[in-house]
């Protein structure tokens, strides 16, 4: 694929991460004022997302806009007519014919079957990750090899051995043999520009990036307009960047997280508006979206978070 200079790429989705920021602060509550104060924008910015949002989903106001919710992409339907079939079949005598014009049947229909999914030669993989719109695997050799949506130079993989591999947004970290964290792609809030030092895991987020060192202890980078780079002290036996928070797991089995509260934003667009809202209805959804007790042995945040009990059993919140 032809790919575009830095910066960040073309609306692949409906709303852009910058509007999709202003769009947390239009539901957390506020004037175009306030609301630019909490994400160091111009108060004339705010008021050019609101505009653009209000126009690419046709909706009248900043109520209509905060209770919006974003549809699920529509699958092809694929309708498949036997009679379509380009060849005519005759009822064969006995067993064998019949057989024959089965497998026929068979084979016409799995030559319409959509190929919704790309196919990659990539043999001897052993992980993958998904982004935004593109994906990546690491091979047994080390290599790694990417494909899917390339505006920002994401599949653009360094040549090398490697031992990890994150897709985030519009970036790709991975950790070389060495432990050296590299990352590739949009690094318009610096989601790409990886620390020094060595790691032994490494997590790409929304537009920001987590690892941790062989120490245990988690450093973050790119946006932190939520804090969602704000590590907490300790050591961590994983972490788990999401779209603009982050969790991970404490050597005790216990979760922390930190960044956008999910919880206070989710619990006032059901409740009500900031400063109207029902107190007695967001603190219930608080205590019912709070971060579970643990231990647990692993986690995954994206736009919501999940983990694994030790028993096995899946958890999931905000």
């Amino acid at each position: 694929m032809e790919r575009r200079g830095r910066g960040r790429p073309r609306h692949p989705d409906i709303l852009t991460p910058a509007e999709r920021r202003v769009l947390d602060e239009l539901r957390a509550g506020g004037t175009n004022a306030e609301i630019a104060e909490r994400l160091g924008i111009s108060a004339d910015g705010v008021k050019y997302h609101v505009s653009n949002m209000l126009g690419k989903l046709e909706l009248e106001n900043r109520q209509q806009l905060a209770a919006w919710r974003e549809p699920p992409r529509e699958r092809r339907r694929w309708l498949f007519a036997p009679l379509a079939v380009p060849f005519p079949l005759k009822v064969a005598a006995g067993v064998a014919g019949g057989a024959v014009a089965v497998a026929a049947i068979v084979v016409a229909i799995i030559l319409t079957l959509p190929r919704d999914v790309e196919t990659v030669d990539a043999d001897g993989a052993v992980s993958v990750s998904t982004g935004r719109e593109h994906s990546c695997a690491l091979l047994e050799s080390g290599a790694i090899v990417c494909w899917g949506f390339n505006s920002a130079g994401q599949t653009d993989a360094p040549e090398g051995r490697f031992r990890a591999l994150s897709a985030g947004g519009w970036h790709t970290c991975a950790i070389r043999e060495s432990g050296e964290v590299v990352c590739w792609g949009d690094n318009t809030d610096g989601q790409a520009d990886a620390p020094a030092g060595t790691f032994r895991s490494v997590s790409a987020g929304g537009i920001h990036s987590c690892a941790l060192r062989e120490s245990g202890e988690a450093v973050c980078w790119g946006d932190n307009t939520r804090g969602q780079t704000d590590a907490p002290a300790g050591a961590f036996r994983s972490v788990s960047a999401g779209d603009d928070y982050t969790c991970a797991l404490r050597e005790s089995g216990e979760i922390a997280c930190w960044g956008r509260d999910i919880l206070t934003t989710e619990a006032e667009v059901r409740c009500g508006a900031s400063g109207q809202a029902n107190r007695e209805c967001i603190e219930g959804l608080r205590a019912e979206m709070a971060i579970p007790a643990g231990p647990f042995r692993s986690i995954g945040a994206g736009t919501w978070a999940c983990a694994v009990r030790e028993s096995g059993e899946i958890v999931c919140w905000g």
